[in-house]
């Protein structure tokens, strides 16, 4: 870093994407009551995932350094750019749409407390700038650095009722490219809405109690999307409960009920399609049933999500290339749905 550089401390009342205030860390994503009662999701919920601070600035350069809670910066399947860096996205005035700028290097992510230069050698004008949280690893301070004596503007979140998007570790970001590419998040700027992401890795088992916390959101839309965390019983216990629950608290808000590609090994093992088979008869009677009182519960098959089964490293997380086809796919639907309310 050759420039001479003012930083600013973001605090968690200046990101947005924090449903809740009385969380474990500072940038948490689940009220402390739900400790006892789901103890896989509160694991889970101290990452920062789908969270965003926007900022203008007219600055040629831009840094961040922040403090990370844990020293496993990444995982086997999981780069540390995702999982342990900040994505830096500034908005381009000509298309109408936010672009990638950066991501922490990896060069930089060596330790918990990271600081590293995003980018620089721009042209000094005012931008409108977006800076994505890790998908992983928590975060317990953040600061983003500009040359010295550029304008800096808070830009506080927006209030406006959020994107919900509840599901497994895919909605968690694994194994995206970087923080900004996990298919909530790209829905979020698609649809131009604020975005909760309340992805938990292994955890999204539709329970009544978490139900009833994403009901207390005022939501304009929520994506529910737990496949590859239920199995047949699971589905056949706690799907039409969690809808109900859901969609009886609001029923003029449309949910979307999300199946998937089935796993991608299952064409192999029979006994793994007739449980993926299972499990998707009973997403489908849940909704059928349902619909009856709730007209604006949707349920999407989900089965051309990915568009290949060249797309994945285990048979169930898909990579950037299908993230962004699912992203695209629901986008559509989601539209189509806000449209007609």
């Amino acid at each position: 870093m050759t420039n001479k550089i003012d930083w600013y401390e973001i605090t968690p009342e200046q990101v947005e994407g924090q449903g809740w205030r009385d969380c474990a860390v500072p940038f948490g994503r689940m009220p402390r009551r739900i400790e006892k009662v789901l103890p896989e999701v509160w694991r889970n919920a101290r990452s920062a995932t789908g969270m965003c601070v926007f900022f203008n600035t007219d600055s040629p350069a831009f840094y961040a350094r922040y403090t990370l809670e844990s020293e496993q910066l990444g995982e086997p399947n999981f780069n540390v750019c995702a999982f342990s860096g900040v994505d830096l996205y500034l908005w381009d005035p000509a298309r109408k749409r936010w672009r990638w700028a950066a991501v922490t290097p990896a060069a930089a992510l060596t330790t918990r407390q990271p600081e590293a230069t995003l980018i620089e050698r721009l042209v000094p004008e005012y931008r409108r700038c977006r800076l994505y949280l890790p998908l992983r690893n928590p975060v317990l301070k953040l600061e983003l650095g500009v040359v010295a004596g550029a304008r800096f503007e808070r830009v506080p979140p927006r209030r406006t009722p959020p994107l919900v998007y509840y599901g497994t570790s895919i909605a968690h970001g694994a194994y995206a490219g970087r923080p900004g590419l996990g298919v909530p998040q790209l829905l979020g700027r698609a649809l131009d809405l604020p975005l909760l992401n309340l992805g938990f890795s292994g955890a999204a088992r539709m329970e009544p109690e978490m139900a009833e916390l994403l009901a207390e959101i005022d939501g304009a839309v929520w994506v529910i999307d737990p496949y590859h965390n239920m199995n047949p019983e699971l589905a056949h216990q706690n799907t039409e409960r969690f809808l109900e629950l859901l969609c009886s608290r609001h029923p003029e808000s449309p949910v979307l009920m999300l199946g998937a590609p089935r796993n991608l090994r299952s064409w192999l093992d029979p006994e793994l399609a007739r449980a993926e088979a299972e499990k998707e008869r009973w997403y489908a009677v849940s909704c059928r049933k349902l619909r009856r009182r709730f007209p604006h519960l949707h349920y999407l098959k989900g089965k051309n999500f990915y568009g290949s089964d060249e797309v994945s490293i285990d048979g169930v997380h898909p990579n950037d290339a299908a993230f962004d086809r699912m992203a695209r796919i629901l986008t559509r639907e989601v539209r189509r749905w806000l449209d007609r309310r």
